[in-house]
């Protein structure tokens, strides 16, 4: 995994944001420029490959692409969802171990452009899940809103991640005491975006889907993980400067 590039850009958001918010946390920001930083893609069973990236061509330089021939179903769950498509996702355990990101008050955006994208009856949603290894207590959900998928065109995608538990969908849930809409944004140990709402009787989602420039406007990564990138900003500045 290229943990290295991944650190590189959170330690410029550090930056940017420590002076005003301490060391309460820091937004996110992922432009692919440098690699896939551990974004994946399901592709069936636990084999998850990081996805592949253009270094040309986006909102400012790489971006990440996905063939959606590759993408396998999750499997099936009940109305409205149907099957379930992840075509991008990322665990923040991959950029620091133990690490989870809170998008509570958060607003998030994305550019996705698609070349040949058919999704069926599927649309393309951000969505946020919480697992619990020692209570196995477990929360999937995607907003409500679906993202609009450019064609042949980068389309820009703003948006509030709510609280409202109104404005999600519930995809799974397990374990004793599952998790609400609120205290999975307060914890989220995965998150990206998920294709939903294509039926049995459909084939599945084809074409190329590309996206760049993800951010977040809140600070989602917690205080441990911004001490220890303002630790490597020094590092990485010092490093920089000789």
């Amino acid at each position: 995994m290229n943990h290295q590039s991944a650190s590189s850009r959170l330690v410029l958001s550090s930056l940017t944001l420590l002076a005003s918010i301490g060391i309460a946390g820091a937004a996110y920001t992922e432009s692919w420029d440098d690699g896939a930083d551990s974004w994946r893609y399901w592709a069936g069973s636990l084999n998850e490959p990081e996805v592949s990236t253009v270094a040309t061509g986006g909102q400012s330089g790489g971006y990440a692409t996905v063939d959606l021939d590759q993408v396998l179903d999750w499997g099936s769950v009940p109305a409205p969802v149907h099957y379930v498509y992840w075509p991008l996702y990322l665990y923040p355990e991959d950029l620091e171990a133990g690490t989870t990101f809170n998008f509570t008050g958060a607003s998030a955006q994305i550019f996705v452009n698609g070349n040949g994208v058919e999704l069926r009856s599927g649309e393309l949603y951000f969505y946020v899940s919480r697992y619990d290894p020692e209570t196995a207590d477990y929360r999937l959900m995607r907003m409500n809103s679906p993202l609009t998928v450019g064609d042949g065109a980068w389309a820009e995608n703003t948006f509030s991640i709510s609280g409202n538990e109104a404005d999600w969908t519930l995809i799974q849930e397990e374990g004793p005491d599952p998790f609400t809409v609120g205290e999975t944004l307060a914890g989220a140990t995965e998150f990206g975006f998920v294709i939903t709402g294509v039926l049995e009787s459909e084939e599945n989602p084809t074409g190329i889907l590309n996206f760049d420039e993800f951010s977040t406007t809140a600070a989602v990564i917690p205080e441990p993980l911004t001490g220890w990138l303002l630790l490597l900003a020094f590092g990485w500045l010092r490093r920089r400067t000789r």
